[in-house]
């Protein structure tokens, strides 16, 4: 298909910034940690909203600890483990490590040939074994059924999370929105109001 039939693909800003330069090339680390920084601030707020009044669990406590010190610091270190990795003939990765104030991430971007969207995800180990992953939604919506897990043992598998925070994105126009929060993302008891 001729490359001017995906008007989105052309003027994607991950393929701009990131994707599309070789490696090696120094805007892809500056890049990389820009949107490192974007994913982390967006999920800072995700947690704000879903958490308040003490309503998530220690583990999703020390991961809006560690956001907040991330965050704080402007430099950050970064190390480069894929790009533009073929895992098959219709996904290609991009995978690094952005460490800051103490914290490092792991950012995993993903893109499916013949679609305009890249999914990117970002993940932190909060201690006991335990990480906690957010999947940002783009326009497409998401990769997966929550926008925040907690797992316990390798990989994402959905069917055996420790704990997971979802919102509702079909609440009628003007109605608060429904946050669910289970498993071990969920304080069985929510701090007191002070």
């Amino acid at each position: 298909m001729p490359y001017d039939d995906w008007p989105d693909v052309h003027y994607s800003r991950f393929k701009q910034r990131i994707a599309w330069h070789k490696k090696g090339d120094p805007e892809i680390e500056r890049q990389s940690l820009r949107l490192t920084r974007d994913i982390a601030a967006d999920m800072r707020d995700c947690l704000a909203a879903a958490c308040a009044r003490g309503r998530c669990a220690p583990p999703i406590q020390v991961a809006e600890r560690q956001l907040r010190s991330f965050l704080a610091v402007r430099d950050a270190r970064y190390t480069l483990f894929e790009h533009g990795k073929a895992y098959d003939h219709w996904n290609t990765g991009w995978v690094w490590d952005a460490t800051a104030g103490g914290t490092t991430f792991k950012v995993d971007c993903g893109d499916i040939a013949e679609s305009t969207q890249v999914f990117c995800s970002l993940e932190l180990g909060v201690g006991d074994g335990l990480r906690v992953g957010y999947f940002p939604r783009n326009r497409a919506g998401s990769s997966m059924a929550y926008d925040v897990a907690v797992a316990d043992r390798p990989g994402w598998d959905r069917d055996h999370l420790a704990g997971t925070i979802s919102f509702d994105d079909g609440a009628p126009r003007g109605a608060a929105r429904l946050v669910e929060i289970g498993g071990r993302a969920l304080a069985l008891e929510p701090a007191a109001a002070p």
